[in-house]
């Protein structure tokens, strides 16, 4: 786990809560939801397109950290300096994938941003699907929609296998074998 990450993101929502979602009025602690999405991309998700299972299983760590960084640039006033001291180049590009404009349209942002990161679309389905649970009527509406439209895209997503000049061995040298000595120490 990213520990350095996990600080600012502790730094920056704490004391944050979530209103106006729930239907039945509560606040939802931030920190609670980053974690429920955290969580729910370690679950199953054979119900996830082929296309975002491979991202998942080939960029793990990388997809946990932008789930608990997914609203930090929109909720808090961390500047993206800051977090790419913390967040690889692509973890940054997915969390601003991931942020959306004051004055954008809910699915704007998902179809001109959110669509064209593979590791934010993940995150962001983990997102919604947190985020129907509890959600007011008009809300599960919206969000059911914009799981719709990321499932249907990235269902029609195919990445190509490996070309075979990609992983040729053939004009990879063999490095020189050198013996190596080791010393074992054993105590007194």
């Amino acid at each position: 786990m990213n520990t350095e990450l996990l600080m600012l993101v502790l730094k920056y929502h704490a004391g944050q809560t979530r209103v106006g979602n729930r239907e039945d009025g509560k606040t939802d602690p931030q920190i609670e939801h980053l974690f429920r999405v955290f969580v729910g991309l370690l679950q199953p998700c054979d119900h996830y397109p082929h296309s975002l299972r491979l991202v998942r299983q080939n960029a793990a760590p990388l997809m946990l950290d932008v789930a608990l960084a997914h609203d930090i640039l929109e909720d808090t006033d961390i500047t993206e300096e800051e977090l790419a001291t913390v967040l690889n180049e692509f973890g940054l590009e997915a969390v601003k994938a991931l942020t959306r404009n004051k004055d954008q349209s809910y699915f704007d942002y998902i179809e001109k941003q959110v669509l064209t990161n593979p590791l934010a679309s993940l995150v962001k389905l983990a997102d919604l699907e947190d985020n129907i649970k509890n959600a007011i009527p008009s809300l599960q509406t919206r969000y059911n929609k914009a799981k719709k439209i990321i499932l249907d895209h990235w269902h029609n997503v195919v990445f190509p296998p490996p070309s075979e000049e990609n992983i040729s061995n053939e004009n990879i040298k063999p490095e020189e074998k050198t013996e190596e000595k080791v010393t074992i120490i054993q105590p007194d």
